[in-house]
């Protein structure tokens, strides 16, 4: 989590109109979860990141706005 605060610190700070992290769940689901555990997992991990960031400092908004979620399509 610190590495994610620092990211989202830095980027805030050096790049701001950055796309700084993209939370992925679609590596979950080509381990052989389901699409409902894909969507909880990749939600999760995207609240404990705005979350963490918040404890750190940074204001909500621009934590949600420098994230990017991506989920699989399934067939």
């Amino acid at each position: 989590m610190r590495l994610i605060t620092d990211t989202f610190a830095f980027c805030r700070e050096r790049v701001p109109r950055w796309n700084t992290i993209s939370i992925s769940g679609y590596h979950l689901r080509e381990a052989g979860s389901t699409a409902v555990q894909e969507v909880a997992f990749t939600l999760a991990n995207g609240i404990a990141y705005v979350t963490a960031a918040q404890e750190a400092g940074a204001q909500g908004r621009r934590v949600r706005a420098a994230a990017f979620v991506l989920l699989q399509r399934p067939q």
